[in-house]
């Protein structure tokens, strides 16, 4: 989504061949912050627009893209998962069952899971629209009215390859994921 309004802001592409789609959470305005730090820059004459998604579901894509091997490796959490007896290629109960401790030690899962009230704010009427994830291509075709042009949203965060090849989280573990989200649960309601 970052992608796509960087686009609208600067009338180009987003320049894949020197930044990666994966940067543009750091990337100079378009940084993820937290609903406190984003409050300040609020201004009345903005339109405020949310993307949620069902939160057990923004948790298992967690999973799949974020707690494999490769990227806690590659961020340098082996030995921290180590010491606190957590594996770094964890099965879905494992995960499920200890998800508080891998949010508390992988920045990389935490920021991806993260309270939506965290993002939000506890206030959702302050938005003027809230999408759902599933509502993306509504959303491109209300910009596009808007820019009185086609405007397409770039899929970055894709599910790939290794997702289809990891196990099912059971229907225990899908309520330790429910329980976790509760507060998410609470704030979304009839958004869902």
């Amino acid at each position: 989504m970052k992608v796509f309004i960087y686009q609208i802001n600067n009338s180009c592409n987003w320049p894949l061949n020197r930044v990666s789609f994966a940067q543009v959470h750091s990337f100079p305005g378009y940084e993820t912050r937290s609903f406190s730090e984003a409050d300040s820059h609020l201004s009345s004459d903005l339109r405020l627009i949310a993307f949620i998604r069902d939160p057990v579901a923004r948790v298992i894509s967690a999973y799949t893209d974020k707690a494999r091997r490769l990227v806690l490796e590659a961020k340098g959490l082996s030995e921290t998962l180590a010491d606190a007896g957590l594996s770094i290629e964890p099965s879905p109960s494992e995960f499920a069952e200890n998800i508080r401790q891998y949010c508390e030690l992988c920045p990389v899962i935490d920021s991806h899971v993260r309270a939506y009230r965290s993002f939000l704010g506890n206030d959702l009427s302050i938005y003027d629209r809230i999408y759902r994830i599933d509502e993306i291509d509504q959303f491109a075709e209300e910009m596009s009215s808007l820019a009185k042009q086609q405007l397409n949203v770039p899929q970055s965060n894709v599910a790939t390859t290794h997702s289809a090849t990891r196990p099912s989280f059971t229907p225990s573990d899908l309520t330790k994921l429910q329980d976790f989200c509760e507060d998410d649960y609470v704030l979304l309601g009839s958004y869902l």
